[in-house]
């Protein structure tokens, strides 16, 4: 039976061996998954916007059945990327 973490160990595991990138591998990073909830509230972003830049491939995620995971660091990079377009000029997505 897999449960969240081994289900991600897996995933990490397959991505590492195929060399695909994959923003939740590293054993700190793997510490470092979470909720949908804890992060916006960490962030101090609306739950929805997050969900729905998720769901539009904007943040990257994990989803498992409902539940959205996500990666902290690889989150705070994107946005930190998306504020730098933004103030250039670029855009506001």
């Amino acid at each position: 039976r897999y449960t969240p973490v081994r289900f991600l160990y897996f995933i990490a595991t397959l991505a590492d061996v195929a060399g695909t990138p994959f923003p939740f591998q590293g054993s700190d990073a793997m510490n470092e998954l979470l909720s949908l909830s804890r992060l916006a509230r960490r962030l101090g972003i609306p739950q929805q916007w997050l969900r729905e830049q998720a769901d539009a491939g904007q943040i990257p995620c994990l989803k498992v059945g409902n539940r959205y995971l996500f990666n902290s660091v690889a989150v705070q990079e994107v946005l930190a990327s998306k504020a730098a377009r933004t103030r250039q000029g670029g855009d506001d997505e």
